[in-house]
């Protein structure tokens, strides 16, 4: 179950994002019937660190397990 609050005038999603660097290079994912691009993430669930929902996320959109590293 996704973390999303709604209330009467406004919606609040908590969300992740994570940034893969290649041979510098940035992956973007373009989101379907948008005109825009985005880093790969979604939607924390509910009881769920945001560590552990950006691996699932990223994991989900790419098939690439994430590695914690330090650019530079």
């Amino acid at each position: 179950m996704d973390l999303r609050i709604v209330g009467n005038k406004h919606k609040f999603k908590c969300r992740v994002n994570g940034i893969l660097i290649h041979d510098d290079k940035i992956l973007a994912v373009k989101i379907c019937n948008n005109d825009f691009y985005c880093c790969p993430g979604g939607h924390v669930h509910l009881n769920e660190d945001s560590k552990t929902a950006i691996e699932r996320e990223f994991y989900e959109e790419t098939g690439i397990e994430v590695i914690y590293s330090t650019y530079g």
